[in-house]
């Protein structure tokens, strides 16, 4: 039962570890292209993150538009109602 068990959980490892190196070895003109866009929008959105923020003062006029955006990308836009924010843990024991 034991190395049965090992073996279904080495298995899938051991074929996963192949097969993500198989892939990056044939890499075609395609792949190339839509590595070589991602790391340049990429480049582009980190040199323009929090540009126009020098002091602590632009950060407090910002922020809420910040946390609005965060929330947005989470899905947290509108937040729940608050009995649904602050779940008090149920203790049995």
């Amino acid at each position: 039962m034991k190395s049965t068990l090992h073996i279904s959980v080495m298995l899938p490892l051991t074929l996963f570890t192949i097969s993500s190196s198989i892939s990056t070895e044939f890499e075609t003109s395609g792949d190339q292209m839509f590595r070589t866009y991602f790391e340049r929008e990429t480049a582009e959105i980190a040199d323009q993150c929090l540009a126009d923020i020098q002091t602590l003062d632009d950060w407090n006029k910002n922020k809420d538009k910040y946390r609005s955006q965060l929330y947005e990308m989470l899905s947290l836009e509108p937040l729940p109602p608050p009995r649904l924010r602050f779940r008090q843990p149920l203790l049995d024991g």
